[in-house]
């Protein structure tokens, strides 16, 4: 995705490239890691036989699959997403607020 909307931060956005992350993307990746988080967070996977690799499961829990995608290195939990969620809704309703009171076109 464009501005690594869907990646964590630390993980794959490059050094230069971290301030678009912050201003385009932050309530995409903070609902998109929350509902990671929710989804797979200790999640007990079984495999049907037509899923199996080689005759083994290749993912057992839901911790493997947060793994996989680097949202295992992570110090954000579930509560900072959604409490994040929280502030932008009120940053933003603020924001559009004070453009539609003060802004005369």
């Amino acid at each position: 995705m464009f501005c690594s909307s869907f990646s964590p931060v630390q993980i794959t956005i490059a050094p230069y490239d971290k301030w678009s992350f912050f201003l385009n993307t932050t309530y995409v990746s903070y609902g998109y890691f929350g509902a990671m988080i929710n989804q797979f967070q200790d999640l007990v996977l079984r495999c049907t036989p037509s899923q199996l690799v080689k005759g083994k499961c290749p993912y057992t829990n839901g911790n493997q699959i947060l793994e996989l995608y680097g949202y295992n290195k992570s110090p954000l939990s579930i509560t900072h997403c959604y409490g994040m969620l929280f502030v932008l809704i009120i940053v933003y309703r603020i924001i559009g607020y004070l453009g539609l009171r003060f802004i005369k076109f």
